[in-house]
């Protein structure tokens, strides 16, 4: 492994908050791991070195390389399945009794290789269906990498991964195209747009959402650049609109002003 010298850490950890709003600072392990084999691939000596291509590369695909390898893309299928099932039980009625022929917008922000953003169509499916309404949705599903949003554009995953979707889901929403691989129905995609967006800078088209999922992907962010994103989101939601986020995260009275209603899960009160 390369060992990377203090003064190219340092410069890589502020890039990566600067630009990215990401907390690098504790992880000089991870990114000499993770990059080092770009070094070598590349036949780079250092890592000082590297970080001076890094600020020679004016066609940004070599910065693009090292934000994907060093973001975390971590995700499956029904990630923290409360918060699925409190959109079929609890928002979905509200909304419908208070808005009834309206869209029902989503956004999931940080949504990696797509996993969250299809089980929120299937929850979307499943819940006009067991209703008989014709309940119309938008999923706007974003990320940095352009490489998990292919995947995610694809919709096609390991087999293994089948068996965490719900029976049900399996039998209406996904085919087995071999023995290794499944892929999602064109009903379910045709509903879900994927697109890149750095949450640090605005989204490129002004819209606001019913809900909002910005799951699991807080935790990553500087303490300095969370309240600049939580503000963002904020105020890309409707009045009465919610914002979910992961469980192990927690947004302080400081941070929003939004009110939490379950667990995780925020709510933009009319005032």
């Amino acid at each position: 492994m390369i060992r990377i010298d203090e003064k190219s850490f340092q410069s890589i950890v502020e890039y990566m908050k600067q630009s990215y709003g990401l907390d690098l600072s504790k992880k000089k392990v991870l990114i000499e791991c993770r990059l080092t084999k770009v070094l070598q691939n590349l036949n780079i000596p250092s890592f000082e070195a590297y970080v001076k291509m890094l600020n020679q590369d004016h066609s940004g695909q070599l910065i693009e390389q090292m934000v994907d390898i060093l973001t975390t893309h971590y995700t499956y299928f029904l990630r923290e399945n409360e918060h699925f099932q409190l959109l079929k039980n609890n928002l979905l009625p509200e909304f419908v009794e208070k808005k009834k022929n309206a869209v029902y917008k989503i956004w999931c922000a940080g949504c990696s290789t797509g996993e969250e953003a299809y089980c929120l169509a299937m929850v979307m499916e499943d819940y006009k269906k067991q209703t008989g309404l014709s309940l119309d949705y938008q999923i706007l599903a974003t990320d940095i990498s352009d490489n998990v949003l292919d995947i995610a554009r694809n919709g096609e995953y390991s087999i293994k991964q089948l068996s965490t979707i719900e029976p049900y889901w399996q039998l209406q929403y996904c085919y087995v195209k071999n023995n290794t691989t499944f892929f999602i129905d064109d009903d379910i995609r045709k509903h879900i747009t994927f697109d890149k967006h750095n949450l640090m800078e605005p989204l490129k088209i002004n819209r606001q959402f019913d809900l909002i999922l910005c799951r699991n992907v807080m935790i990553y962010f500087h303490k300095d650049m969370r309240y600049q994103i939580v503000k963002s989101l904020e105020n890309h939601l409707y009045k009465d609109g919610y914002l979910m986020i992961g469980h192990a995260e927690m947004l302080s009275v400081k941070e929003t002003q939004l009110t939490t209603v379950f667990p995780s899960v925020y709510k933009k009160e009319i005032k």
